[in-house]
């Protein structure tokens, strides 16, 4: 997405004139059960397991993805409603197909930014009746919207992140060929490093024991030698 924007749009009068009060219920339902799969995103997790903090790496466990809200799509989908549905904006019409993707552009976001400040402000100040009446009209539904937005998203993450089903999927990912044979691998390995490290234990304890018989041996040979020397009896 592109992140650069040129200019500034103001929401003016007779785009409130032009503008779509109201969404039937159904229209808002089907809009928002398409946004609401698009508003959540993964969180990858694994569980490091193992490894000796140096040479060999902990083997990573894998735990089943948990789902969260993506606040960035969230505010570019419910955006695009109101610019699209509600407002009928012509520059955003003529490029968007709501049978496509139903979100905005970051750029295009960002030239109407500050939109709900604006039509705040418009409700506070226009002198027109009419028209100020259609932003109470178009906040109210708009709102609304966001609402059943919300509350479906919030669904789908109970859902998709249900601890039973969850606890499931991990018993399935941790008995999986390619998992058990990595954890396999991991403590061949990690019994090879224990091995080698007990037949270095060893060797040093041979060296050093050998080393204390030789200095006894030669520490005795030099007493009998003195012994023998200043007529001392061995």
């Amino acid at each position: 997405m592109a992140v650069n924007y040129v200019g500034n749009v103001t929401i003016t009068e007779e785009d409130i004139r032009r503008a779509e009060t109201y969404l039937p219920i159904m229209d808002k339902t089907a809009i928002v059960q398409v946004m609401a799969p698009a508003c959540i995103e993964k969180v990858r997790i694994a569980v490091p397991v193992g490894g000796d903090g140096e040479d060999i790496e902990p083997t990573l466990i894998p735990v089943p993805d948990m789902d969260q809200e993506s606040a960035l799509e969230r505010t570019l989908c419910s955006t695009f409603v109101l610019l699209y549905f509600y407002l009928k904006m012509p520059d955003i019409t003529s490029q968007y197909d709501p049978n496509g993707e139903m979100k905005l552009a970051a750029n295009d976001y960002d030239r109407y930014r500050h939109i709900m400040t604006q039509l705040e402000r418009m409700k506070a100040s226009c002198k027109d009746t009419e028209v100020r009446n259609r932003i109470f009209e178009l906040l109210a539904d708009y709102k609304d919207f966001e609402r059943r937005l919300g509350l479906e998203i919030h669904n789908l993450l109970n859902i998709r992140n249900d601890l039973c089903s969850r606890m499931t999927a991990m018993f399935s990912q941790q008995t999986d060929p390619k998992t058990i044979e990595n954890a396999l691998k991991q403590a061949d390995a990690l019994a090879h490093k224990t091995t080698e490290l007990q037949d270095k234990v060893t060797r040093e304890a041979v060296e050093l024991a050998v080393k204390g018989a030789k200095r006894k041996a030669v520490e005795k040979r030099m007493n009998e030698t003195a012994m023998e020397k200043f007529g001392g009896k061995v």
